[in-house]
């Protein structure tokens, strides 16, 4: 079994057990700093409800990525690792309504990335339109 806890200032701190609601974990999360994960047991919580819906992540060995936007704009972030535990935090900006927010605020690493890639692309087109001009 999974141990239920979060990392904070350096230090690993860890919940009670027990059964535990989505209200509640969303609260305690919402006391964190932004994108520190807490890990918890599936079986400490109900099914995930309904108004998660799917989205994208970084590629932390999660099975499946759910969120929510929060009141505020923020979003929630639901990462499933099988049927062990869920790690969840926050984000500034929720990805499904505030794309651009989120890779300013909370995934800056994927915004330069495609701007990179963006750049390669008109550097390549304009290069070819060049060439094919000459001939």
């Amino acid at each position: 079994m999974y141990q239920s806890h979060f990392t904070h200032d350096g230090k690993l701190y860890y919940l009670q057990s027990g059964y535990y609601s989505w209200d509640d974990v969303v609260a305690m999360v919402l006391n964190f700093e932004k994108h520190v994960d807490l890990q918890i047991n599936q079986s400490q919580l109900p099914a995930i409800p309904d108004y998660f819906k799917k989205r994208l992540g970084d590629i932390d060995g999660q099975d499946k990525d759910y969120g929510y936007k929060e009141a505020g704009g923020r979003g929630i972030h639901l990462k499933v690792y099988g049927s062990g535990f869920y790690k969840i935090h926050w984000d500034v900006k929720d990805p499904n309504s505030d794309l651009i927010g989120h890779l300013i605020y909370d995934a800056p690493h994927w915004g330069v990335a495609l701007l990179a890639g963006i750049i390669s692309v008109v550097a390549f087109s304009a290069y070819v339109y060049k060439n094919r001009k000459k001939n």
